[in-house]
């Protein structure tokens, strides 16, 4: 039985492989390929136009919980910013960007020649004409004119050439030219390509998001530029504070946001322009925020737009952080002048803590000499300097004797003008039965007295 079983298999296996092989034998049908014109064959694939917003950086915000402003484009954190920035009774910040890779405006001197324009001119008759460029000429006849170097003799052609403020007259005929010389800085462009009105782009682009909403009291750096003078342009730029302070008692601003641009190969991408901003307050020189970024070399309009307002956002959200904290953590800064000891400074504190809504008063540091003495303290205050210096004149109760000589965003400078009295009353309570009390009250003059004129 099992034999037979074994035959019957081989049998079909047979069978199958001829089946098999009769079937490759047919011919098979050609497959049908569509030409290019078959829309049925080529179904067009939507692609994102234009490039999605992962192709560029930084990464894309969600602004949909962000209330647009009337007058311009969605600003990430603009809105908490413009609520600190008016409760900080709106100070005056300008921004400052370097002319240049290297952080120097372009110097005056060592200029290259670009091109030069030489005018020729001929009289017949009598000539006399100034230039405060370079005359160069030649007469038959008399010349004068300071500075000029020639000789000539009756009819003789003199030459003439000067390069400063020059003159030529000649009683003629007469020939004479004058050149004009148009130079540029051999440094004008950086190692990058880019020149100041690149990193002037810079600068207009951060003053523009700041100003997005039309609200801020900000400008560039054009005013200060044309104000001071080039050592003092250069300190600013290289971050010298005692420089800064100059763009507050110049040009009375309260913020200065100090932007750097300089060339790092420690990028993403490699070669890149690391920017670097910082807003600092010119009164008291606080730190209000910093922000960087590396950008492409490429100082396209596009490449600004887009690092520009990644700078402006981060520094803003910093900036409302310091300005909406606590008055713990953003006092007022109160400097006492012309006192005549460091004890009749420090009199001044016991005021200040008395004052209603001073949450505390922290020395800063004092100092004193042989004839004057001066402290810094820092009052923990919700309110505006001029309501604190008001209440401290209403709480020492004397219309002279203490003045506020500068009254600035968050600094009150005090000068102490003539002898004050602080007045210290003690009251004492004792009760010896249920029904008599005893308070004794005890008054305690300290004068307080100005250094000697």
């Amino acid at each position: 039985m099992a034999r037979r079983a074994g035959i019957l298999c081989a049998i079909l296996a047979a069978v199958g492989v001829w089946a098999g092989l009769s079937g490759c034998e047919k011919e098979q049908g050609r497959v049908y390929v569509p030409p290019p014109n078959d829309p049925r064959a080529y179904q067009p694939v939507p692609q994102h136009k234009p490039l999605p917003q992962e192709a560029f950086a930084p990464p894309p915000v969600d602004y949909s919980q962000q209330t647009r402003v009337e007058s311009g484009p969605v600003i990430k954190n603009e809105m908490p910013f413009l609520k600190a920035y008016e409760a900080r009774r709106m100070p005056r910040m300008m921004v400052f960007v370097n002319r240049t890779i290297q952080g120097d405006p372009l110097p005056k001197d060592g200029l290259e020649e670009l091109i030069r324009i030489e005018e020729k001119h001929a009289a017949t008759g009598a000539v006399n004409v100034a230039s405060d460029k370079s005359v160069s000429g030649n007469s038959n006849t008399n010349v004068a004119g300071g500075g000029y170097t020639g000789s000539f003799a009756g009819n003789q052609n003199v030459n003439i050439s000067r390069n400063d403020k020059s003159s030529f007259s000649s009683g003629g005929p007469a020939e004479y030219s004058k050149s004009t010389s148009i130079k540029l800085p051999a440094d004008k462009y950086d190692v990058f390509g880019a020149t100041a009105e690149d990193y002037e782009m810079i600068e207009a682009s951060i003053v523009k998001y700041f100003d997005n909403s039309g609200k801020v009291q900000i400008k560039d750096s054009e005013a200060a530029r044309s104000k001071l003078d080039r050592e003092k342009v250069l300190r600013i730029e290289n971050g010298d504070p005692a420089a800064a302070r100059l763009l507050n008692t110049e040009l009375q601003q309260d913020v200065l946001i100090r932007v750097t641009a300089k060339p790092t190969r420690h990028s993403s991408w490699g070669n890149a322009i690391r920017l670097q901003v910082k807003a600092i307050g010119l009164a008291d020189a606080r730190n209000l925020g910093t922000a960087f970024v590396d950008m492409p070399p490429q100082i396209t309009k596009t490449n600004v737009n887009i690092y520009t307002r990644y700078l402006a956002e981060e520094l803003m959200g910093e900036m409302a952080k310091k300005w909406s904290g606590p008055a713990d953590y953003d006092p007022i800064e109160v400097r006492v002048y012309k006192v005549a000891a460091v004890d009749d400074a420090l009199k001044v504190r016991t005021w200040l803590q008395r004052i209603k809504g001073v949450n505390s008063v922290i020395s800063r540091g004092s100092t004193g000499g042989s004839t004057t003495a001066y402290a810094t303290f820092a009052v923990a205050y919700g309110g505006a300097p001029e309501d604190l210096y008001a209440m401290l004149k209403e709480a020492i109760g004397a219309s002279q004797g203490l003045k506020a000589v500068d009254l600035q965003s968050n600094t009150i400078n005090l000068e102490v003008t003539g002898q004050l009295n602080l007045t210290t009353t003690t009251r004492t309570t004792e009760t010896k039965t249920t029904v008599e009390k005893t308070v004794t009250e005890e008054k305690k003059v300290e004068p307080i007295n100005p250094a000697p004129r």
